[in-house]
C-alpha cells in the first residue's frame, strides 16, 4: 500500500512540475520605425574666407563664397588701401590693418581700392 501511496504521490509531483514548466511564447511584430525624409547637408555657411593685399593686389582676386559667409580682408602692405564695393566700404587700413563683411545675399559683388582704383576683386556670392 506505502508503494501504491509513493507511485501516486510520484505521479502528481511530475504532473504539478510537468504543468508549470511549460511556457508560451508570444512574438509581437516590431513596429516600424517612422518614414524620415533625408535632410540636405547645409552648405558650410558662416565661414570666413581671407583675401590677402599685398603688393598692391587683391589676393586672390575673386572668391566664391556660400550666402552667410565673411570675407575678410588684411593688409599687409606698408601703404593705406581701401577695399570698397556697393554693399561695403571698408575705410583706409593701415598696414596689418583688418575689415570684415558678410555677404548675405546671393551675386557677384565688384570692388576695387578707393585709393588704388587699378586694384580689382570680385566676391562671388552664391
Amino acid at each position: 500500500m506505502i508503494r501504491k501511496v509513493l507511485f501516486i504521490t510520484l505521479i502528481l509531483v511530475i504532473a504539478i512540475v510537468a504543468s508549470g514548466c511549460t511556457t508560451t511564447t508570444t512574438t509581437q511584430n516590431p513596429t516600424p520605425a517612422p518614414a524620415t525624409t533625408p535632410t540636405p547637408t547645409p552648405v558650410n555657411q558662416n565661414q570666413t574666407y581671407t583675401v590677402n593685399i599685398q603688393n598692391n593686389a587683391f589676393n586672390p582676386s575673386s572668391v566664391q563664397i556660400p550666402a552667410g559667409s565673411t570675407v575678410k580682408w588684411i593688409n599687409l602692405d606698408p601703404i593705406q588701401h581701401e577695399p570698397k564695393g556697393n554693399v561695403f566700404d571698408s575705410g583706409p587700413l593701415n598696414q596689418n590693418g583688418v575689415f570684415e563683411h558678410t555677404f548675405n545675399q546671393a551675386g557677384t559683388y565688384n570692388y576695387a581700392c578707393a585709393i588704388h582704383p587699378s586694384m580689382q576683386g570680385t566676391i562671388k556670392v552664391v
